[in-house]
């Protein structure tokens, strides 16, 4: 939030003109000297059997649309960064704990140390929030879920949603989407084949990058540079991204 309130104070220190809600077109960048590409990425699409016949399945921008209303029972498809932000989003009714230190606290037990030595509740003290949603966070590959996430913070978001009692499964195999829900089988044996019955799907598989502007800058011979996610798509983050905006503004 202090980061958001600062590059809004920026903008407005340095006169930038800052244009929102605008579809760009090509004839628009004819008359810059230099051109830099952040547009960042794309929800990767995935297929699945059946998918096209529901309309409950959705990429995890589509969320944040207030056209969409989730069910109360969802599967999350991609256990990645992605999918376990969305399923904390999700199962904190769309209030991120780490933006409210009252919630945080209450969360995590947290106390005033005059009240509690170390400042943490006893366990048996501390209250669960678990969500009002069943929530299903799956992935194909057959290993701990949350493996690849931050070493110091990947165990934080693995115990946060298990309190929630989000259900994890690891080795899935996404066999069909149909009216009853997502069928799902685990292995190459295609084990214990069972229907998820949920009423929301999400799918979390990763993105591509936004680069849909590059082969019309190209054609038409319009010198670019390209930063951020619209270049390199893995290990994606904020901090990458302005060090890249900065490395290059610094050269131009």
């Amino acid at each position: 939030m202090v980061c958001l309130i600062f590059y809004k104070n920026e903008i407005k220190r340095l006169k930038i003109n800052l244009v929102k809600d605008y579809k760009l077109e090509i004839s628009d960048l004819k008359e810059f000297d230099e051109i830099v590409l952040g547009t960042g990425v794309l929800p990767k699409k995935i297929n699945i059997k059946g998918q096209d016949d529901v309309d409950f399945v959705y990429d995890y921008q589509d969320v944040f649309s207030s056209k969409v209303s989730l069910g109360n029972k969802i599967a999350i498809i991609g256990a990645g960064g992605i999918g376990f932000n969305m399923a904390e989003y999700i199962s904190s009714s769309g209030i991120s704990p780490t933006l409210n230190i009252t919630k945080w606290m209450e969360k995590w037990g947290v106390v005033d140390p005059e009240k509690e030595r170390g400042g943490v509740l006893p366990k048996s003290e501390i209250t669960l929030n678990t969500s009002s949603k069943e929530i299903f966070l799956l992935q194909r590959k057959n290993e701990k879920l949350g493996k690849r996430l931050g070493k110091t913070t990947g165990w934080i978001h693995r115990k946060s949603l298990e309190k929630k009692n989000v259900k994890m499964f690891a080795g899935v195999k996404y066999e069909q989407i149909n009216s009853d829900g997502l069928l799902i089988s685990f292995g190459k044996e295609k084990k214990d084949l069972q229907t998820l019955k949920v009423d929301s799907i999400i799918i979390c598989a990763g993105q591509n990058s936004e680069i849909s502007l590059v082969e019309k800058l190209n054609i038409n011979k319009i010198n670019h540079h390209i930063i951020s996610g619209a270049k390199v798509v893995n290990e994606l983050d904020a901090k990458s991204a302005i060090d890249q905006g900065c490395r290059l503004v610094a050269k131009l």
